[in-house]
């Protein structure tokens, strides 16, 4: 409340009415009427009548002189609907109070009158415009309030006990909050940054969205126009004809629903008026050939139907380059449209119909740079044998080597070694296929049982072709084996190429029962669909295949391409590449072979790819998504003590993703399955019937095409379009869900006395979750005549697994008292305590590939997460200090959360684990305006996290935690399943097999060294060999181990810990991850008045966050995520009474590009780390007009 003093603000129209008399009424009488005549759209609550009266001069555009302490104890009647002010004042005021008009101001008195002198003691209440506060009384030094609707009704922002902020449209302009994300920058304690698929992680104190499934829910509910969206474009979509923005703070399962636990992110649009015509246009141009447009229009249509239009559009260049296509890419094409419809029959009853598209179509990138501290390949193993002493081995093999080869390593992603590039010689992919023979015909060989083709010691000749790349040679280098050290420069064979559609049909109807009783229905219907492809592997790497076109001679007899390889190798470039040296020794020396000279600049013709000259790859993204939800809710205002919010919602929400990874790596390997050792003996027909698969043709072929991985000649595009889709020379994950949820709730609101209020609310929510698993089929094949131990189950297609279904039914809640105390110090003060719980649904994991479990000693991760929980403890302050020029509100919290989700990459597929936390911390929000021209905003967000005790999980970038007694070991090419063995293993293994002796030299062991990777626990090939225990490739035969018989090895990689795959790292006291220490923002601006009306504003900004984690490891240095900061600056010159505005921005305006997140990547890319940072510097100028 004003204090007396700052009260005596009556309208000199109001004054001279009480003094004047007959000669001031007559001389306004005209006026009046029309004021009192002019329709307009009322929404205010019931409420004590001294801020009843305020929103009513708020949204009626009327001045109101009034006396608090005479309507003191005097409460408003709710008046909803479209109007004329005079029948709103009438309905408002009741019987308690009489009113005058004169113009543009109300009088407003109590029907018995106090013996104080009204007009000496009457406020003024000027009206004050949602969307332009600024505009109405430039001169007020007071901060205007925003009405936010945080609770489902409207409120002001200082009456509700719950953390909030709120912008309206101009006060995103004025701090170039375009967008979602970049809500952080104005909000404590808010992070974003975006995934590593086609999503992002708004979180809001440290909660966010770090699970990555179909069946995953967000922490943070986005919410359009009060309905929140589970798949929606926060990301991509700009702001536009935006009303306010709402971001609250905390779990807020009660009212907005089931995946509220940290808090609710609520665009509310402009809805259509009916009271005036309106239209606003914007133009804009900036760096980067930036062009945007927006604009917006208001028709009424007579007295009961009005109809509104907005719309918007960007185009930009692309913010990075691509050395490798000379072409910028990371640009926008995007466009927004909505139509709103609004229907008011009668004042009882309002239909709202919003309409809203977006679409994008343009070469954004969806994660940024890949770096990578480059692994260096091992020359010794330091082990220590079975009596105790230190062993050291030398690796002669250059299986054994790679198989040890980290390809990336966990250091900083800050340090200049980070912008290498992962040695590719410890990829998996990379053994598989320099191992390929079988390109050649080998015309010396007789018999049958094996194939007619060239294995590498045949006959110690034709080493010139039997192998598709170089040993020793690193397949994915490049040179000086090093990138750009730019983040917005790439090297990459493929541009970018991203789609994104998105329609929201949204229905809200609005019957007022009684003067007290509105009943409310919101339906919503949604579709949704994005595609985007990049390069997968983020280098360029030297084209290193070898060339054919001379396949030369085998003991004077002419060799051949093998009728599988043929359709597959192009025409080659003889005069480019290098002539590489076959390394027998294991130093780059050429051994004594008569054709050791190997040129490069083969081609091969991958189905997807198209012709390549060296390994590519790449990724595409592609989602449908479809949301239907209806909720109904009956909403009270009553005079009384009590009022109460009471609804019940549905939701019905279905999804399919698909992931796909296409390379030619892959496509070599299933030519090569499928061809390698597949004959019918005695008339060497191949086993794979190939005409089947749309290859060349071959003589014999008539046996069931399934049996063979079947490789998908569909182009790219057509896959891209829908066509296609059933190969097994790619990575296909296809991810089905379907949610169903239901729920009833209510909330009562009892006012305990004028000062003391009481809030409880409780809500059962059901969660029905449908998954339809569908495995993935890399490579996958059944068992036949030369492959009796292959672990498929279908060659070629994508089975679905009958649907799995997940339920839970929760009651959450929450409980607030708040108080409004008379301080001496505040004009308004409300102080509140909350006690919350929410509630968000868990889900299932991905599949892996699709495996016969009879043949493999692999395990299985846990296909499913469990839900989170959260019980939320907030006290808060909220203060209007200095006659309203100085607002100051704070609030402290503790979580106690139970199993919050998080994923990781883990053999090719997201595991999503839960862990506990705790969580607790401070924000601070503060607005001051000292004069009425300088205004100066600020907040400070603290926030402490800690995973609980007890929890741990396998660190893919740190399997062995430092233990020496094991060592990570890269497995079978055809498995994802990088795992860890004993060094104590690993060094015997490496005196057994990994040389032989000839003329008293050691020599690698070409063959017997290969089958170390045949350790891991894998889906191909070794599924039975379990090493001492007599089976496939018995470890006994190894006769050189002095210790075999003393002490006889028997190693279960089944046994290993969690299964092979690591040691479990130690979480508890960790944080998680993207929770920065603290969060800061800075905001002034100040307004000179010029000549003629004109306004000149400069205002900037400035935010900052402290360090922060990654992932939940923590792992220094890999881990951690250097603090930055953000400043922005505007200029804006306007005129009022013209309604022209002209701004020019910097937006970035240090062009920093920090790390705002990351993402460990597969150990088939060498846990190369994907890296998103922030847009670059941007400077524009807008023109805006208003009519």
């Amino acid at each position: 409340m004003l204090k007396n003093k700052n009260r005596i603000r009556a309208l000199l129209g109001a004054t001279a009415l009480s003094l004047t008399g007959g000669a001031v009424v007559i001389a306004m009488a005209a006026p009046t009427a029309a004021y009192a005549q002019a329709t307009r759209t009322y929404a205010i609550q019931a409420q004590p009548l001294s801020s009843a009266l305020q929103a009513f001069a708020q949204q009626s555009g009327l001045q109101v002189a009034v006396d608090d302490n005479e309507i003191a104890g005097l409460r408003a009647t709710a008046v909803r609907g479209a109007m004329t002010p005079d029948a709103a004042l009438r309905r408002l005021v009741g019987q308690g109070a009489t009113y005058r008009m004169a113009g543009a101001v109300v009088v407003v008195n109590r029907r018995a009158p106090s013996s104080d002198t009204p007009v000496a003691r009457r406020r003024v209440v000027t009206p004050v415009a949602l969307t332009s506060p600024q505009q109405v009384n430039p001169n007020a030094t007071a901060l205007q309030d925003i009405v936010v609707t945080a609770r489902r009704m409207e409120e002001r922002i200082i009456d509700v006990p719950v953390a909030v902020s709120a912008f309206t449209a101009e006060q995103l302009d004025e701090r170039k909050i375009e967008g979602g994300s970049e809500l952080l920058r104005v909000i404590p304690n808010v992070n974003f940054s975006k995934d590593n698929f086609t999503g992002y992680n708004f979180s809001i104190r440290g909660i966010g969205a770090k699970v990555l499934a179909t069946t995953a829910d967000p922490g943070v509910a986005i919410s359009f126009n009060n309905t929140t969206l589970l798949r929606n474009r926060l990301f991509e979509q700009e702001y536009f004809d935006v009303q306010r923005l709402e971001v609250l703070r905390g779990p807020q399962g009660t009212l907005y629903g089931r995946n509220a636990t940290a808090g609710v992110v609520n665009m509310l649009p402009n809805l259509p008026k009916l009271s005036d015509f309106a239209m606003d246009m914007q133009w804009e141009v900036g760096n980067h050939d930036s062009r945007r447009a927006k604009g917006m229009i208001n028709i009424p249509i007579g007295d009961t139907l009005a109809v509104r239009f907005a719309a918007a559009a960007t185009q930009r260049d692309g913010f990075d380059f691509n050395t490798v296509t000379d072409k910028n890419v990371n640009g926008r094409d995007l466009w927004g449209a909505r139509l709103g419809v609004l229907w008011q029959p009668t004042e009882n009853f309002r239909a709202n119909f919003l309409w809203e598209r977006f679409r994008e179509e343009d070469d954004r990138a969806r994660t940024g740079k890949m770096l990578c501290t480059r692994g260096e390949t091992p020359k010794t193993l330091d082990w220590r044998a079975p009596d105790g002493t230190a062993q050291t081995s030398n690796i002669f093999s250059y299986w054994t080597s790679t198989s040890i080869t980290p390809a990336c390593t966990p250091s900083s992603l800050y340090a200049d070694e980070a912008y290498g590039v992962p040695d590719g010689r410890g990829f998996p992919l990379t053994a598989a296929v320099i191992n390929f023979t079988g390109v050649f015909e080998n015309p010396t060989w007789t018999g049958s049982g094996f194939p007619p083709t060239d294995w590498g010691n045949s006959a110690r000749n034709g080493w010139d072709g039997t192998y598709l790349l170089p040993l020793f040679v690193d397949p994915f280098g490049v040179e000086g084996n090093r990138q750009s050290a730019n983040l917005r420069t790439i090297s990459t064979g493929y541009d970018p190429k991203f789609k994104a559609e998105n329609d929201v049909f949204q229905m809200n109807l609005e019957w007022d029962l009684t003067p007290s009783l509105t009943l409310y229905s919101q339906t919503l219907y949604m579709e949704d669909s994005y595609s985007g492809f990049q390069d997968f592997f983020r280098t360029y790497a030297t084209g290193q295949m070898y060339r054919y076109e001379t396949p030369g001679m085998v003991n004077g007899l002419p060799r051949t391409v093998a009728p599988e390889w043929a359709p597959w190798i192009g025409a080659s470039s003889p005069n480019v590449g290098t002539v590489y040296s076959m390394a027998w020794s294991g130093q780059g020396v050429c051994g004594p072979l008569p054709n050791c000279g190997i040129p490069s600049g083969g081609i091969f013709l991958d189905p997807q790819l198209g012709a390549t000259d060296r390994f590519m790859a790449l990724d595409l993204s592609q989602a449908k998504s479809t949301q239907w939800s209806q909720e109904f809710r009956l909403q009270s205002d009553w005079d009384g003590p009590f009022n109460f919010n009471l609804g019940a919602n549905w939701l019905k929400y279905k999804t399919e993703e698909n992931y796909w990874v296409f390379s030619n790596i892959f496509s070599m390997m299933a030519v090569q399955q499928n061809g390698d050792n597949h004959v019918n003996s005695g008339n060497f027909d191949r086993y794979c019937n190939l005409t089947a698969q749309g290859q060349a043709g071959v003589a014999g072929g008539t046996l069931d095409p399934h049996t063979c991985a079947y490789i998908d000649n569909t182009p790219l595009a057509d896959i891209i379009a829908g066509k296609g889709g059933d190969g097994h020379n790619y990575i296909r994950n296809i991810s089905i869900s379907e949610t169903e949820s239901w729920a009833v709730f209510g909330e009562g609101y009892w006012t305990v006395r004028d000062d003391l209020r009481l809030t409880l609310g409780l809500r059962y929510t059901d969660d029905a979750k449908t998954i339809t698993p569908v495995p993935s089929q890399l490579l996958a094949s059944t068992p036949h005549l030369y492959k009796p131990d292959a672990t498929g189950l279908v060659g070629r297609g994508y089975p679905r697994y009958p649907s799995e279904e997940m339920h839970w039914g929760e009651w959450t809640g929450r409980a607030a008292i708040d108080w409004r105390p008379d301080l001496s110090f505040t004009n308004d003060t409300l102080i509140y305590a909350s006690y919350s719980r929410g509630y968000k649904g868990g889900g299932g994991n991905p599949r892996d590939r699709d495996y016969n479990p009879n043949l493999v000693n692999v395990a299985e991760l846990p296909s499913r997460y469990d839900p989170e929980f959260v019980n939320a403890y907030e006290i808060g302050m909220k203060n209007s200090l200095m006659s309203g020029q100085l607002v100051f509100n704070a609030t402290g919290f503790f979580y106690d959360y139970s199993d919050y989700q998080v994923a990781q990459l883990m053999e090719r597929q997201i595991h999503n684990e839960n862990f506990d936390a705790r969580i607790w911390g401070a924000e601070f929000e503060t607005a001051w305006r000292p004069t009425r021209n300088f205004r100066l905003d600020a907040t400070l967000g603290l926030l402490r996290t800690r995973i609980g005790d007890g929890e741990e999980s396998v660190d893919v970038m740190n399997r062995t935690q430092g233990n020496p007694d094991w060592v990570v070991l890269k497995p079978w090419p055809g498995s994802p399943s990088t795992c860890i063995v004993p060094a104590e293993f690993l060094g015997r293994s490496i005196e057994s097999r990994d040389y032989v002796v000839r003329r008293g030299v050691k020599t690698p062991n070409m063959q017997g060294s290969i089958l170390m990777r045949s350790v891991c626990p894998a889906r191909e090939y070794q599924g039975t060999w379990i090493p001492g225990s007599g089976s496939k490739f018995n470890y006994a035969d190894n006769f050189r181990d002095p210790w075999q018989a003393q002490y006889p090895i028997s190693y279960d990689p089944r046994k290993a810990p969690n299964g092979g795959r690591g040691f479990s790292a130690d979480l508890p006291g960790n944080e998680l991850p993207n929770a920065p220490r603290w969060t800061f923002n800075v905001g002034a601006q100040y307004r000179f008045e010029l000549p003629a009306g004109w306004d000149l504003m400069v205002r900037g900004d400035y935010y900052r966050q402290s360090d922060s984690w990654m992932r939940v490891y923590n792992l220094e240095p890999y881990d951690r995520l250097k603090g930055w900061g953000n400043a922005n600056l505007s200029v804006t010159l306007s005129n009022t009474a013209a309604d022209f505005v002209v701004q020019a921005y910097v937006k970035n305006v240090f062009d920093d590009t920090p790390l705002t997140d990351g993402f460990t990547g597969p150990d088939d890319m060498g846990n190369a780390t994907n890296v998103f940072t922030l847009d670059p510097r941007i400077i524009g100028a807008s023109i805006r007009k208003s009519f």
